[in-house]
């Protein structure tokens, strides 16, 4: 059984003009393997880390949600958000709270309290690490 150098080995001896031509195809496979892998661990890496950034500010704000006889609310007179992006309760701090509208509450029940936004947070990190690890190896067969 004979090793890809070997067979290379082979080529350039009996014909050293379609060696080159192997060669070069083979660097332009590679290169073409290089920039796809490189597009889309970028985006990988860039919606990682941004969906890493909004759980910690939506458990931050989710801090500031009291629960109270099934119902939910925000601590000051003008309450928080969690859309577009989390902002935590703002207002003069009285004895006043505020109820959480229906997407506000919804979201927070069965998004942040039930853990499926850490859950997808995990998931995209173990595809990033995945997807690292098999560039890598790809990478390191390729040399």
């Amino acid at each position: 059984m004979k090793t890809h150098y070997q067979n290379h080995l082979e080529i350039f001896f009996q014909n050293p003009k379609k060696h080159k031509a192997i060669q070069s195809n083979t660097q332009l496979t590679s290169l073409k393997i290089n920039i796809k892998s490189t597009i889309t661990l970028a985006i990988l890496i860039s919606t990682t880390s941004i969906l890493t950034a909004y759980t910690a500010s939506a458990y931050y704000v989710a801090s500031y949600v009291y629960e109270e006889n099934g119902r939910l609310w925000w601590p000051n007179s003008l309450g928080g958000s969690f859309y577009p992006w989390p902002n935590r309760p703002t207002g003069i701090a009285f004895q006043l709270l505020t109820p959480l509208n229906q997407a506000d509450s919804q979201y927070y029940l069965y998004i942040i309290k039930s853990g499926v936004l850490i859950a997808l947070t995990l998931l995209l990190w173990f595809t990033l690490f995945w997807k690292v690890w098999k560039i890598r190896k790809t990478h390191s067969i390729h040399k």
